[in-house]
């Protein structure tokens, strides 16, 4: 029996623009996401990540971005994606920073710790997606 003759195709799902420096955590990430039908762009540091989300056809529909990035970090990259699309929904994870991110500017940003669990990623991936589609 041909394995791909039964098994099913992955519904395309919302895009999501991963931001990682760290290449093995990109694409461990970007496989989870992409074996629950998201369709993942990725980018290695903020410069990288406000380059691709303004290139992006179809748009992005939530950024996934580590804190500390080369070039640009997290919280800048995300401040200038945000000036396109205000109401992006956005989740900062990192290892470093304890209480999330403190800045007025990045209202209703989820704050991710790292290490997580894949399953943490996912609830709050689709509570972002879904109170956007609820808003929108």
């Amino acid at each position: 029996m041909n394995p791909k003759a039964t098994s099913k195709p992955r519904a395309v799902r919302e895009r999501i623009l991963l931001v990682d420096d760290e290449d093995l955590v990109r694409r461990m990430i970007k496989t989870v996401l992409n074996f629950h039908g998201y369709q993942v762009v990725e980018a290695e540091d903020g410069i990288d990540a406000v380059e691709k989300f303004r290139a992006a056809s179809p748009k992005i529909d939530l950024v996934l971005m580590d804190y500390h990035l080369p070039r640009l970090n997290g919280r800048e990259a995300l401040v200038r994606i945000r000036e396109i699309d205000p109401k992006l929904p956005a989740v900062i994870f990192s290892g470093g920073l304890h209480d999330g991110i403190d800045d007025a500017g990045l209202e209703g940003v989820a704050f991710l710790h790292k290490p997580f669990e894949n399953a943490e990623l996912f609830r709050l991936v689709r509570e972002l997606l879904d109170a956007r589609g609820r808003a929108g």
